[in-house]
């Protein structure tokens, strides 16, 4: 008989299935974490909120950028860092979207209570 042909007896045997679920193998699959063990009413609404007015600051100074030619951002540049400040040149734009990033998850966590990425 060929070799080839012959179905060996290891495939015909039955093994259990592991799922990645429990091994914490995809990212898609795995448990959420919880920040905190109880949730309290008013965690959802504060999550919202900060949801909501995440990438305002960012868009504002977007929009001066854009639209005002920095006339916004370089009075607060100057104000805070004088004419001859080593940060005079920062781009709050760039600060403040990342600061809405940080914000906008923890609005996420906050209002779905757990910490997948993936989820929600």
């Amino acid at each position: 008989m060929n070799r080839l042909l012959a179905v060996p007896t290891r495939i015909l045997s039955r093994r259990t299935l592991v799922s990645s679920l429990e091994t914490g193998g995809h990212a898609h699959a795995r448990k959420p974490v919880a920040m905190f063990s109880a949730h309290p009413a008013y965690f959802r609404p504060l999550g919202l909120i900060l949801l909501a007015t995440a990438y305002i600051p960012a868009l504002y100074f977007y929009y001066d950028i854009t639209f005002n030619e920095r006339k916004a951002e370089t009075s607060i540049l100057v104000g805070l860092f004088g004419e001859e400040g080593l940060l005079r040149d920062l781009n709050l734009c760039v600060c403040f979207t990342v600061t809405g990033m940080v914000t906008f998850f923890v609005g996420r966590v906050l209002f779905f209570h757990n910490l997948n990425i993936w989820a929600a």
